[in-house]
């Protein structure tokens, strides 16, 4: 998971040996829930599952979230669960943006304290930043509680990918090859185990907060837009 254009598709791509079409535009193009397949060894195959940001291009926010949610509980039904959740942020962006910190927080939600140590926190396109820079902003998304800093005192770990199969193959295999069990996230537990209908869920009532405070930053604006022009 992460925002569009962390750098997904192209770690699904450099796994699997195989080209998954990237966006270079605005559109993103992981626009549903793919999921991926490679031999990590001979004898262990491993399935990436490949999920749209909450600020992709055509999709709206909700859809993102029924899709994910979807195929989560559908997997959960079948007895699946996931090993490792990888989340992707740019070591590039200078600053946290809204749909950064709207990611995190979905991200949250939708995984729950117990899922966390499961998870990588990994920043992406290392090969594009002085790593002085890098290490800065890094440590910037470690002890900011709000970035990283809650999910990484709950045990979550954190990873650089350098853009290059070797390091891609060393995430998921440290995940992979890890000592954790196979964990059930929150939203599965929700929406399966009690039986909780999508809008009665953590995720989406943090999306709802998120839609109706953008919708106040709006309001506000246009107010003083409309006074500027009187």
């Amino acid at each position: 998971m992460g925002v569009t254009g962390s750098g997904k598709s192209s770690f699904v791509s450099m796994c699997c040996g195989k080209q998954v079409k990237i966006g270079h535009d605005l559109n993103s193009c992981t626009s549903v829930v793919q999921v991926h397949s490679f031999k990590l060894s001979p004898n262990q195959t491993v399935y990436l599952i490949d999920t749209p940001g909450f600020d992709d291009t055509d999709i709206s926010d909700t859809e993102v979230l029924r899709a994910i949610a979807h195929w989560l509980n559908e997997s959960y039904k079948k007895k699946v669960l996931l090993r490792g959740i990888l989340y992707f942020h740019r070591i590039t962006d200078v600053r946290m943006t809204g749909s950064a910190k709207k990611n995190i927080l979905m991200f949250k939600k939708l995984c729950g304290n117990n899922a966390l140590q499961n998870v990588a926190l990994v920043t992406s396109m290392w090969d594009q930043v002085l790593k002085e820079d890098g290490g800065r902003r890094e440590k910037q998304l470690i002890e900011t509680p709000q970035y990283w800093g809650y999910m990484v005192s709950k045990g979550s770990i954190t990873l650089r990918h350098d853009n290059t199969v070797a390091s891609a193959l060393a995430i998921v295999r440290r995940l992979a090859d890890g000592e954790g069990d196979p964990v059930k996230l929150d939203v599965q537990d929700e929406m399966i185990d009690r039986q909780k209908l999508l809008d009665q869920t953590e995720a989406w009532q943090e999306l709802e907060a998120a839609r109706i405070e953008e919708h106040k930053k709006w309001e506000t604006k246009q107010r003083e837009n409309e006074k500027q022009l009187e």
